[in-house]
């Protein structure tokens, strides 16, 4: 149920002149679904803040790899070359 909906049961109990027990358990409900509501935001914001903590190290780590990348020195490419002697002849 959602918060309205509880509002509007337990003014339906009030209206009816329904038993404080009724009336009583519809707010016990009601305000443990606020609680967690409440409770499931805060673990969504602390898993939020563990995101982005986690994006940043990450985008940290890549600065620095691009930085090593980009000061090392390119892999140096050595070509051979067959000997005058072996060029005609068949291996």
């Amino acid at each position: 149920m959602q918060l309205i909906e509880h509002i509007e049961q337990v003014i339906c109990l009030v209206d009816r002149s329904a038993a404080p027990s009724e009336i009583k358990g519809a707010l016990q409900a009601m305000y443990e679904e606020a609680s967690g509501y409440d409770r499931a935001k805060v673990e969504q914001d602390t898993l939020n803040k563990q995101h982005a903590e986690s994006m940043a190290a990450l985008q940290t780590e890549n600065a620095k790899l691009r930085e090593q990348i980009s000061q090392s020195k390119p892999p140096v490419v050595q070509f051979f070359t067959t000997p005058s002697r072996l060029r005609g002849s068949s291996l």
